[in-house]
């Protein structure tokens, strides 16, 4: 089941974030939005290879740092650290401005 506000959150963010990862060696603005699934049980997750981001929503804080935190995994892809939690998660608190 897809997630059409998240959907519409990201979209709207990928432009101001893309001015502000322009910089970062291997960041490559994904060539199409990522499709945001339901996820019903267990961790969210991006699946690059489908394409798709599975999360719970985008309503609280929390759901935005994740919805960010995984289209970062796609963003970040050719990054050297792309695949390190700690880095991804940190750019993520960044673009939404969270300590």
């Amino acid at each position: 089941v897809s997630l059409p506000a998240a959907e519409r959150w990201l979209s709207s963010r990928q432009t101001p974030w893309s001015r502000q990862l322009i910089g970062l060696p291997g960041y490559e603005k994904p060539r199409d939005l990522p499709k945001v699934c339901r996820l019903n049980y267990g961790n969210p997750y991006a699946d690059i290879d489908r394409g798709r981001i599975y999360a719970t929503g985008v309503a609280t804080a929390n759901e935005r740092l994740t919805l960010t935190h995984e289209y970062l995994h796609f963003a970040l892809a050719y990054h050297p650290r792309g695949q390190d939690e700690e880095f991804v998660e940190q750019t993520a608190r960044k673009l939404l401005e969270l300590p």
